[in-house]
């Protein structure tokens, strides 16, 4: 989603994941606006891997850096323990957020995107 946005290839994408490890940042216009977006890895909340835990504080400083926060979830899945705690870690931040559901690319993928309406961002 962070390249299609941006208009180019700066994020790499993999299905292995632990892939993006740092902040990348990029800028894109919607609507006559400009905004900066930042990319981050997926977060794991409990894991201890030393990799992972570098992922977290990335995300941790970007989200700080952030005016509006950006959940993206992969729909192919049912929702995980690490949504349900980023979903509070969002809404605890006090900052305006989106819930975005990526992968949705069937209706029957989409039927069954409405499962995330539980986690209460919608």
């Amino acid at each position: 989603m962070f390249n299609r946005l941006i208009g180019q290839r700066k994020s790499i994408v993999s299905a292995e994941l632990g892939v993006t490890r740092d902040r990348i940042y990029g800028c894109f216009d919607w609507q006559g606006r400009e905004f900066n977006l930042i990319d981050t890895g997926g977060y794991i909340p409990d894991s201890e891997d030393i990799i992972e835990n570098q992922v977290r504080l990335q995300a941790d400083i970007a989200s700080k850096e952030a005016d509006i926060l950006i959940l993206l979830i992969d729909g192919r899945s049912n929702i995980t323990s690490s949504d349900q705690y980023l979903t509070k870690q969002v809404q605890k931040s006090g900052k305006p957020y989106v819930l975005a559901i990526n992968k949705i690319d069937t209706l029957e993928m989409e039927a069954s995107a409405m499962q995330y309406y539980e986690l209460g961002m919608g």
